[in-house]
């Protein structure tokens, strides 16, 4: 071997982390030369390129996952956002029923001049202006023009936590968690902010991590019916439209819906009749 090509040689070792002998602070005894260290450095190589694929291809599969799941919260929160709507327009129905009811009871003891019964009334009134329905408030998603990958510390957590993926409530719920925490802590970001996540997850939902394996709650027969002594036999599973029946079979499938039973389901349905 030429000087030249001796030097090459050390040159690529060097660049690969080696130390010449007399610069070398480890053992003795494990030190190599620069021809030794670069063969076993290239030996390497395969290796560590086969490991860079797999771990490329794990971050796919967490980024897959995640864009799934936004789907899933995104359709689950939609259907929510339609039952608040309606729960509001039927208590703002029967809000508006009783101030009418009230005004004319009002009148009423204008008219014959009764003025226990109009304070009665009056204050009757003031209550229920209190106690007025509010709706819902309307939340803007905000799209990102340029979205961004989950945090480089998103993926070991994932594997720490398959109940992001396996549960859409508590995935929800984690969502709005990180933007409370987001929003009074913001220097709080990476694995400190998701363990924080976690931590209180668990708080509010000892249940599911106490005794993972527990069985579906107040479920209904296989055909849909409720148990006896529903108030109305024509809102049963069986009568939903197919696009309904679809939707609660894809809300079913998530693990962590146990409690929504079909009977539930039906409750909350917008019914035609």
């Amino acid at each position: 071997m030429t000087e030249e090509q001796q030097e090459a040689i050390e040159q690529k070792a060097i660049d690969m982390g080696w130390s010449p002998e007399e610069s070398f602070r480890g053992d003795a005894d494990k030190f190599v030369d620069a021809k030794t260290f670069v063969e076993r450095g290239e030996g390497y190589i395969p290796f560590l390129k086969k490991d860079l694929k797999q771990m490329s291809g794990k971050l796919e599969d967490a980024r897959s996952e995640v864009a799934g799941l936004k789907g899933d919260i995104k359709e689950l929160g939609e259907y929510h956002k339609k039952t608040a709507d309606r729960e509001f327009k039927r208590a703002e129905a029967e809000f508006k029923k009783e101030v009418k009811t009230l005004k004319g009871k009002l009148r009423e003891a204008a008219k014959s001049e009764d003025i226990t019964e109009f304070d009665q009334v009056e204050s009757e009134l003031e209550v229920l202006e209190q106690n007025k329905p509010e709706k819902p408030v309307e939340t803007s998603t905000k799209t990102d023009t340029q979205p961004q990958g989950p945090h480089p510390d998103f993926p070991a957590w994932l594997a720490d936590n398959p109940w992001f993926t396996e549960k859409p409530r508590l995935a929800a719920y984690a969502t709005q968690v990180e933007r409370e925490l987001a929003a009074k802590n913001p220097d709080l970001v990476g694995r400190p902010m998701m363990d924080e996540i976690t931590k209180e997850i668990k708080g509010a939902f000892p249940e599911v991590f106490e005794n993972p394996n527990r069985q579906e709650a107040n479920t209904v027969d296989p055909g849909g019916n409720p148990p006896p002594g529903g108030n109305n036999k024509k809102h049963i599973f069986a009568n939903l439209p197919d696009e309904a029946k679809q939707q609660y079979e894809r809300f079913s499938k998530k693990i962590g819906w146990e409690s929504f039973t079909k009977e539930q389901y039906c409750k909350e349905y917008e019914w035609e009749d």
